[in-house]
């Protein structure tokens, strides 16, 4: 079984330069398995990939709520 990803990884793809994002559940190509050194990018087996979380969203600056 191919090791799983326990969050998103940023890496920069060797051939081409260009930067890749990889997601929990994404299949990880061997270049990027190589790259990715840290030990806690990885999934334990038992370990289900992490949700993304969602921060809520600044009020927008120079906006002002009408007061009746």
């Amino acid at each position: 079984m191919a090791r799983r990803l326990a969050g998103y990884v940023h890496l920069t793809d060797p051939d081409t330069g260009q930067p890749v994002v990889l997601a929990p559940g994404d299949d990880v190509p061997g270049w990027a398995d190589e790259l990715i050194t840290n030990p806690a990018a990885w999934a334990d087996d038992d370990e289900q990939p992490a949700a993304p979380s969602r921060s809520p969203q600044p009020k927008a600056a120079g906006r002002s709520e009408k007061k009746s």
